[in-house]
């Protein structure tokens, strides 16, 4: 079974009436040798802010004909974790490590991503790569769901974060939101900090921002 050409003006469409509508979430089922449809739905998510899925024909197929349970509780499961929900967490026994990790606990990862060698020809042209700051935190409603997002800094060859302020104001405001009240505790998992100078460096410039709030 050969796919068909996609209309992406059509399904823009849909997507403006689903958002006309108020609907949230957009379930689509297409062919196994599709390469147009996910790059499509996945710009127009973005650009209408819902919520999409995607399924292979033949996983739907499976499902329908063979009673394939663990493709069906696979599909479910990723639909639960973009609806908002949580499919796992963590059972802690002991006392203490429950409490440190509590509800008044806010855990926050940060990661750099520097920008690789470009060709000086092609330099001149799109100009200098930015390092991508990704971020996630458990700042929701339960304490095991994490929220992540990315920022843009000019390049550099040192470890700082220099959005750092933008990535705590947003935690700890969300935090607030979802909880209640701002976290009493934080964990900071800093990756890519080679050296004891550059580690204390970067806890120096966090606790700045922490007693900014």
């Amino acid at each position: 079974m050969s796919a068909l050409p996609i209309d992406v003006a059509k399904v823009e469409e849909e997507f403006k009436e689903c958002k006309k509508a108020g609907i949230t979430f957009m379930f689509f089922i297409h062919a196994d040798n599709d390469q147009s449809l996910h790059k499509v739905v996945k710009l127009l998510e973005r650009q209408y802010e819902i919520v999409t899925q995607l399924v292979k024909m033949q996983n739907a197929g499976d499902i329908v004909s063979k009673g394939k349970q663990q493709t069906m509780e696979n599909i479910i499961h990723k639909t639960n974790i973009k609806l908002g929900g949580v499919n796992y967490e963590l059972r802690l026994p002991e006392a203490g490590i429950a409490e440190t990790l509590g509800n008044d606990t806010l855990c926050i990862g940060i990661s750099l991503n520097h920008p690789g060698a470009i060709n000086p020809t092609l330099r001149s042209t799109i100009g200098s790569a930015p390092t991508i700051v990704g971020y996630a935190a458990n700042d929701k409603k339960h304490p095991f769901e994490f929220v992540g997002g990315f920022r843009l800094q000019k390049p550099s060859k040192e470890e700082r974060v220099t959005v750092l302020g933008e990535i705590v104001q947003e935690c700890f405001e969300r935090f607030k939101v979802n909880r209640g009240n701002f976290p009493r505790k934080l964990i900071l998992f800093r990756n890519g900090c080679s050296g004891t100078f550059i580690f204390i460096d970067v806890l120096c410039r966090f606790i700045f921002f922490l007693y900014y709030f």
